[in-house]
């Protein structure tokens, strides 16, 4: 990872727990830390909601966290139950962010990446895509209480910079299919004024992998080497861009989890090798 560049590291903790140790740990190895800061979808429910979300957050900051995403896809109902609004949601944001920089004026307020999809056609108390969620988010104001935007994309089956030719793009090329497409989307949701973070940034190679299920079969003909270079390109478009804070991949060396392919995102292959440090190294080493 430090041959490759990568300088963040992404811990995931869940509501109530402390990830002190765990930031201790990851600081002494010399990077820094970004806290996906979640809880159960029917925490929402809860009276005391906002204010023991908070208080927990603001502990997350004074451990030491650099970075501190505020829950995670809060536009889909596996993640927030009850009606999903994008004003709920800002309340949040806005409470937490006063309690993180409170806590600790360092640490970066990233606002919860949403399920980038356009399957709900719109916004609803169901479900909500992600474009009219983040236009949601800047007409509350979301835009005060945040340092970046958070976004995901683990969709990809085409260069970056490509805007068609996606496999999973049957019925039509919806932004979330490709890379720069919706980081332009997202960016300009919000007028320019906030950059990106990407918390989430992968793409899946078969290679050397057992098959993928079929919700994944979009990805079954990427190659390491592709998945290689994408990641590259992704990083160089967004140094050229500057639309892109940072990037978290997606990742380095999980294992099959069920029918998900996350060995398929890893970019330490089966094999050992890691391509993908090789073309990050490239890319990040420039002046």
């Amino acid at each position: 990872m430090r041959y490759a560049g990568i300088t963040w590291l992404e811990l995931p903790v869940p509501y109530p727990h402390n990830g002190a140790g765990q930031l201790r740990d990851k600081h002494a190895l010399g990077f820094k830390v970004l806290v996906t800061a979640y809880g159960n979808a029917e925490m929402v429910f809860s009276k005391t909601f906002i204010s023991d979300y908070t208080a927990w957050v603001a502990a997350l900051a004074a451990a030491g966290a650099d970075a501190i995403e505020v829950w995670r896809e809060p536009n889909i109902d596996r993640q927030w139950a009850g009606n999903i609004d994008p004003a709920a949601y800002t309340r949040l944001l806005c409470a937490a962010y006063e309690a993180i920089k409170a806590a600790n004026p360092e640490t970066y307020v990233i606002s919860a990446a949403p399920a980038p999809t356009g399957w709900f056609k719109g916004c609803s108390v169901t479900g909500c895509d992600d474009l009219p969620w983040l236009e949601g988010l800047y007409a509350a104001g979301a835009g005060q209480c945040m340092d970046y935007i958070g976004a995901h994309y683990i969709s990809g089956a085409t260069s970056p910079s490509a805007r068609t030719g996606h496999p999973g793009a049957v019925e039509d090329d919806y932004h979330s299919w490709y890379f720069l497409p919706q980081t332009e989307v997202y960016y300009q949701a919000f007028h320019g004024t906030r950059q990106l973070f990407y918390t989430a940034l992968g793409y899946a190679s078969q290679e050397g992998v057992p098959a993928f299920a079929s919700p994944f079969a979009w990805a079954k003909d990427i190659t390491d080497a592709q998945q290689a270079a994408w990641l590259a390109e992704a990083v160089q478009l967004s140094l050229d861009t500057g639309m892109v804070r940072a990037i978290m991949i997606w990742n380095v060396d999980f294992k099959r989890y069920g029918y998900d392919p996350q060995d398929g995102y890893a970019i330490v292959r089966p094999d050992g090798s890691c391509p993908a440090c090789v073309t990050l190294y490239e890319v990040l080493s420039q002046p």
